[in-house]
Formats: C-alpha cells, sequence, structure tokens
C-alpha cells in the first residue's frame, strides 16, 4: 500500500459558511486524483484549503501525518505545492525566474541559492524541454509552454504533493493530454501525490487514478473504474 501523504477528517471548508458536509479524504504517493463537480460547489475552495491557502472552517487537514494548522509556514511549502490555472500575476517573471521560485523554501531569506538549488533548476528545464526558454517573459509563451512553466516550478519544490486548480482550463484540446499525461508520469516516476480539478472529464478520466466527486452536498470518492462504470457522466451533461 502506498504511504498516505494527505487525510482529511471532518473537514469543512469554504467561505465563511460550509460549503458540503464535512469529509474525509484520503490521497496517497503515486495517485493522482480529478476533483470533479459543478462549476460554483467548492472545487478551488477545497484546492485552496488542502493547499493551506484558505483557512479551514472545522475539521482537521494531516499533511505527512501532520496537523497543517500546526505545520510552520516555512515548512509547509516543503510539503504541499500549488499551482493556479492562470498565474497572469507571475507574466513579467522569465522562465528561469518563475521555475526557479520553486527553490524559495530551501533557501534563506537573501534566497541565495547553492550550487545544488541551481542544478535542480537547470535540470527540470531541460526535462521539460524549457531550457531554451529561459531567459523569455512568461506573457511571451504560448498557454501550453506557461502550464509547462508552472509544473517545472512545481517538480522544482520537491513536495510529495502537488494541487492544480483547473490546469487544462485554458490550453487548446490537442494540448490538455499531453499536460495530463506528463503529470501521470510525474505521479508514477517521482512517487508524488498530484490532485488537481478539471471540467475535461473525458479527458482526464484516461489519466487520473482517483475520483473526488462533488454530489448531493458531500465528496464521493470513486476508483476511475468504479466512476466509469457508474456512469456519473451523465449526470453531469
Amino acid at each position: 500500500m502506498n504511504e498516505l501523504f494527505l487525510h482529511t477528517k471532518a473537514l469543512e471548508f469554504g467561505y465563511k459558511k460550509a460549503l458540503t458536509a464535512p469529509v474525509s479524504l484520503d490521497a496517497s504517493a503515486g495517485e493522482i486524483i480529478c476533483v470533479i463537480g459543478r462549476n460554483g460547489v467548492g472545487k478551488s475552495a477545497l484546492l485552496n484549503t488542502l493547499s493551506g491557502i484558505l483557512p479551514l472552517l472545522s475539521g482537521t487537514i494531516f499533511l505527512n501525518n501532520s496537523e497543517l494548522q500546526k505545520i510552520k509556514s516555512t515548512e509547509r511549502p516543503k510539503i504541499v505545492s500549488f499551482v493556479p490555472s492562470k498565474p497572469e500575476f507571475l507574466l513579467n517573471l522569465t522562465v528561469y525566474e518563475l521555475a526557479a521560485m520553486g527553490r524559495y523554501p530551501y533557501t534563506n531569506i537573501f534566497d541565495n541559492k547553492l550550487h545544488t538549488d541551481t542544478k535542480i533548476i537547470e535540470e527540470v528545464l531541460l526535462d521539460y524541454d524549457l531550457y531554451k526558454f529561459k531567459e523569455r517573459p512568461l506573457w511571451s509563451l504560448s498557454d501550453g509552454e506557461k502550464q509547462r512553466v508552472m509544473i517545472c516550478r512545481a517538480v522544482i519544490q520537491q513536495t510529495p504533493i502537488i494541487i492544480f486548480d483547473e490546469p487544462t482550463a485554458f490550453l487548446d484540446y490537442y494540448i490538455r493530454p499531453k499536460l495530463l499525461r506528463d503529470l501521470k508520469n510525474l505521479s508514477i516516476e517521482k512517487n508524488k501525490c498530484i490532485i488537481f480539478s478539471s471540467h475535461d472529464i473525458e479527458i482526464s478520466l484516461r489519466f487520473c487514478t482517483k475520483i473526488w466527486y462533488f454530489n448531493n452536498n458531500t465528496i464521493e470518492t470513486y476508483s476511475t473504474e468504479e466512476f466509469i462504470n457508474k456512469n456519473i457522466l451523465s449526470d453531469l451533461a
């Protein structure tokens, strides 16, 4: 059985008011989990809460067997990284500058990087075929290239858990499977736990191993096979 990286106990989340009944969720190493539900049900709120960006309303979140609320703010970015759907506020950074942000949890207050930090950054940029773009500003890249840079930043951060909010939302249809394939390979090869929300359900089902489905004021957990066999897609049409 793979190591349990994330667990919630009677979790309530939302903006002042809980968006679902208390939920218990598990996420393990090597899993790629797709969060599915209609618009406005709380997918982004859930992901922001699991990442520690949005305070939980009640219950407990455990990351690597430690309570999220008790993890120091300097230590949390070493456990979970979060990738927003469209990083507009970062567009003036170069590819290298954005990717290098993944090392911030490990450097001092002056962001003095060691040779090992630089080596990690350059190796990941090469792996994702982005080293040739390292001096280009993010705004000059295609949407697919921007998302690859964001994945690089998360990989460089070296966290066991990576959370993506709608990673395929602004990509051309033919690029979406490649991005999800990259995420699945990352979960398998690096033993990461990947959690992402998506409206591209049919494409996502080809790559994820587990579904968290917002339904009737709760979140139901299915294996991908169970989800397909229950024909739940017809309810979302």
